[in-house]
């Protein structure tokens, strides 16, 4: 599997270095975490090529040959899928550190799918995104003034024998789902319902 994030800010000139390498660092320690998991839940096998390679124009793509396939494990999804969450809400932190930007809901986003994890500033140029980037940036945002929050998860297998999940943020409040406050249909994700 190939996971593509946006990062339009990495490659700008204007961008502060500091901002630069703290978001290269992410997803080299998103490597390294995804890599050091699978040598843990995999113990006697060879580690499949698991890396970041940049594709220019911004665009960062993880190599991910074990997860979100038919036959790979619910647990190394979860796993995969959680670091790159994490990874996602750094870099989102990292942005934020050097530029203003305006709130989530206050941006003119809206909901839509997209098979890019987009990072703050590709979101807002883009004007949608769905759950994966909605909420990282949410978080990212929750994180600059203090408030602590995490991403959460569902998922559910489809008719391809793969999952489907849903992220939501998770506060001392309870659960926050910007997709559905930025437009998702009320049924899209109705399965997830407990």
């Amino acid at each position: 599997m190939e996971i593509t994030f946006n990062l339009p800010h990495v490659t700008n000139p204007d961008s502060p270095s500091v901002e630069t390498v703290d978001a290269l660092r992410a997803l080299q320690t998103c490597v390294a975490k995804l890599k050091q998991a699978y040598l843990k839940s995999h113990t006697g096998t060879a580690l499949p090529r698991i890396c970041v390679v940049y594709r220019g124009a911004g665009y960062f793509t993880f190599i991910l040959p074990h997860v979100f396939h038919v036959n790979s494990s619910p647990t190394d999804n979860a796993f995969a899928l959680r670091a790159l969450l994490d990874c996602l809400i750094e870099i989102n932190s990292a942005y934020l550190a050097h530029f203003k930007t305006k709130a989530l809901y206050d941006s003119g986003v809206v909901y839509d799918r997209t098979q890019i994890w987009d990072t703050i500033p590709a979101l807002y140029a883009r004007r949608y995104g769905d759950c994966k980037s909605l909420s990282a940036a949410l978080i990212a945002q929750y994180h600059q003034f203090g408030i602590e929050a995490n991403p959460t998860f569902r998922f559910v297998k489809n008719s391809r024998g793969t999952s489907d999940f849903h992220i939501l943020v998770q506060t001392p409040d309870g659960f926050e789902d910007p997709s559905k406050v930025l437009g998702m249909g009320r049924d899209e994700n109705a399965y997830f319902k407990s």
